[in-house]
């Protein structure tokens, strides 16, 4: 869907930045589905991490248990 230009009103494109008619800059403007892919990407990575750091404490509890079982009475 076009929008006109800020400074001569030409139908230019959502993402263009400068006006093909007068050169103006105008900021492109995110659609919908940038945010909402965005939004997506960052929970999956705040879950896999969050995953990932919570079996990373269980293995570590783990290898300590393991290794207090098996290291030698003083």
């Amino acid at each position: 869907m076009p929008r006109p230009c800020r400074q001569c009103g030409t139908d230019i494109g959502r993402t263009v930045e400068t006006c093909p008619q007068c050169g103006t800059f105008n900021r492109a403007q995110r659609t919908i589905w940038v945010w909402l892919v965005g939004g997506a990407l960052v929970l999956t990575l705040f879950l896999a991490l969050g995953d990932i750091g919570a079996v990373l404490r269980v293995a570590g509890d783990l290898l300590r248990q393991i290794h207090a079982t098996l290291a030698p009475a003083p």
